[in-house]
């Protein structure tokens, strides 16, 4: 459920336009997601316009929003931020690692 804009071009995907679909026509909505925003700052407020639509008009006013803590509508979680209830993290660490492998002539070809 993305959205880019390149210049003056908004691309949208299918799923993004089926949320704007869904979003035009409920009261309410709630996304849960892990990847909200793919590092890109204008796909993240694209994809909170079918929240609220122009509540965050600019990228400045999402990072101001962040910074004070007064973004009514979405709460944002770190998943290093998650305690169980007795204060102990609920994710452990993870330790990405990059595995060098050769593909046989088979698998290139395939």
């Amino acid at each position: 459920m993305a959205a880019y804009r390149y210049g003056n071009k908004l691309s949208r995907t299918e799923r993004y336009k089926l949320g704007e679909v869904i979003s035009k026509n409920s009261d309410h909505l709630l996304f849960l997601t892990a990847t909200p925003h793919k590092g890109d700052p204008e796909n993240f407020r694209l994809f909170l316009d079918l929240l609220v639509r122009g509540f965050f008009a600019t990228q400045k006013l999402i990072d101001e929003s962040l910074e004070n803590k007064d973004n009514p509508p979405f709460i944002r979680r770190l998943k290093e931020d998650l305690k169980d209830f007795e204060g102990k993290p609920i994710f452990t660490n993870r330790y990405p690692e990059t595995i060098k492998f050769r593909l046989s002539d088979k698998e290139q070809v395939f």
